[in-house]
């Protein structure tokens, strides 16, 4: 695949306006150009910066207009893969020093801002992002606070319609319309029967939180995790493992931890779910609660982890395959797959800063969120193309102006630049990378890729007054 530019990607946008689409299109091409740069940095007059912010407070500008030719394109990309996935998680968006706004909502630690729950979509098994697929921005009272939903009891929360968990559903209805052949991958937060029912004939790789009821393959009653102490290891694999630090409210949930390689036991089994007894036999939207729900699971427990660290385990409930070894792996790789998406939120909030805006309503900065994230899918994709197919060719990644001015800013021949690598390479030098950290990560390109796209704005801007000047003269 290509790395199209934002104006390719967003070809066809519809806001009901001639003038107004081709301010969006205006927009992120200025956006992509200084993704980390401020708002009064990019729109360097009066006129330019009330525009934009215009363009963010008006009603038919919505995050759905926005990303409707993006998500076609990536959907579309979708049906060329084997196997496409689609990762689904929220995110909490706090803008500055998270001051409350006009109508943000509190968020944990004090912070004011909003949940945003997306849907990525990713090649398998080369994890490439392909797009966004779906974005939510869930709506929530300040009268419906967290800490107030807790007091409700549990049939209260199964039988209220507008509760929040059901964003993950409709996050997959939405996904699966496009490409009804991706398998969903979700992390703790999806582990639920209604959830999981409601899923529907999708497929899927998520993560169980809960130690739940089930039927084994005997017909035995029993705990899920029962089941995993009884079944034998298929096999075993080393995994690096990532350092992780958490001092906010996971820290219990995410301790900390070094890098280090795990050593990973895995087993499989088909098994039943139980619904829970206080489940109504429908949920408040009228869908049919059955009684059990057919899955497989997967069990992964580190063996001998060091002292004093957790033991890594995961638990999977899948609809993929088990009957073999290799399908068992994959499904372990597809459920890895979903750090993608922690990536991509990176990418969002630091690579694009979008946690260093201000805005003063959720309309102003869900507009701009929906603006700024295809220019974020770019970037994770450049450092992906990078590892997955370094010698494809360089005007893959970019446009033959891109090329020429980073041949300038690298002193190197335009000739020299053929592949991806190449392109890579030349950009890991101009943001500073060295060799000894090993492959550039998406930080070092992005940072790079700033660079150049302000550069090849610089030097169009000159080549189109250098043009100005040179019609002057004629005339005169």
């Amino acid at each position: 695949m290509r790395v199209p530019s934002i104006a390719e990607e967003l070809a066809g946008v519809e806001a009901g306006d001639a003038r107004r689409t081709h301010r969006i299109l205006s927009v992120v091409e200025t956006l992509q150009a200084h993704p980390d740069a401020s708002y009064p940095a990019v729109f360097t007059t009066d006129a330019a910066l009330e525009g934009f912010y215009r363009l963010a407070r008006n009603p038919a500008v919505t995050p759905e207009v926005v990303l409707d030719p993006h998500q076609t394109r990536t959907a579309a990309r979708a049906s060329g893969v084997a196997c496409p996935l689609v990762i689904h998680d929220s995110t909490e968006i706090v803008h500055a020093a998270g001051n409350p706004a006009e109508d943000f909502y509190e968020l944990q630690d004090g912070h004011h801002g909003y949940v945003a729950h997306v849907s990525l979509c990713v090649s398998f098994p080369e994890r490439v992002p392909l797009g966004v697929l779906h974005v939510e921005c869930v709506d929530r009272a300040e009268a419906e606070t967290r800490a107030k939903k807790k007091q409700r009891s549990r049939a209260e929360a199964w039988m209220d319609p507008g509760k929040e968990s059901l964003r993950w559903a409709r996050g997959v209805a939405a996904a699966a319309e496009r490409v009804p052949s991706a398998i969903h991958v979700t992390d703790r937060e999806g582990d639920s029967y209604e959830l999981l029912a409601l899923f529907g004939r999708n497929r899927f790789v998520v993560r169980g939180a809960y130690d739940r009821r089930v039927i084994d393959r005997t017909g035995e009653r029993c705990l899920v995790l029962e089941v995993g102490a009884r079944e034998e290891m298929l096999f075993s694999r080393n995994s690096p493992l990532t350092p992780r630090t958490n001092r906010g409210r996971k820290a219990d949930k995410y301790p900390s931890r070094p890098a280090r390689t795990a050593r990973l036991a895995v087993s499989a089994a088909p098994v039943s779910l139980v619904r829970p007894d206080a489940m109504p036999a429908e949920n408040a939207l009228g869908v049919p609660m059955p009684k059990t729900l057919e899955v497989n699971v997967v069990f992964v427990r580190e063996l001998e982890p060091p002292e004093g660290e957790a033991a890594i385990e995961w638990l999977l409930y899948t609809t993929e395959p088990i009957e073999t070894a290799e399908q068992v792996a994959a499904i372990v790789d597809v459920y890895r797959t979903r750090w993608l998406i922690e990536e991509f939120f990176k990418v969002l909030k630091t690579g694009c800063a979008f946690s260093r805006r201000q805005f003063e309503s959720r309309k102003t900065s869900q507009t701009a969120l929906a603006l700024t994230l295809p220019v974020a899918w770019r970037m994770l994709l450049l450092r992906a193309l990078d590892r997955e197919f370094p010698d494809a060719p360089a005007r893959v990644v970019l446009t033959e102006e891109e090329l020429v001015v980073l041949a300038a800013l690298t002193r190197r021949a335009r000739s020299t630049l053929k592949t991806v690598k190449d392109v890579t390479t030349a950009l890991a030098r101009l943001g500073g990378h060295i060799k000894a950290n090993g492959p550039p990560g998406w930080q070092v390109l992005g940072r790079a890729w700033i660079r150049l796209l302000e550069a090849t704005a610089t030097a169009r801007a000159l080549a189109a007054a250098s043009v100005g000047a040179d019609e002057e003269d004629a005339e005169m």
